[in-house]
């Protein structure tokens, strides 16, 4: 069985990931700087697989 996943980066510019869940909560305000890039995260996962 294989589980594969793709997602877009992007750079925190200011604000860090405050826009995100959970952590927009433990905050009152605040504002945040995202730039979207031409770059993807690929993650492959194997059931079973070994070294």
């Amino acid at each position: 069985m294989e589980i594969r996943a793709i997602a877009p980066n992007r750079i925190d510019l200011a604000g860090a990931t405050l826009d995100l869940y959970p952590l927009y909560l433990l905050e009152d305000g605040g504002y945040t700087v995202n730039a979207a890039i031409s770059v993807w995260s690929k993650v492959l996962l194997r059931a079973g697989a070994t070294r």
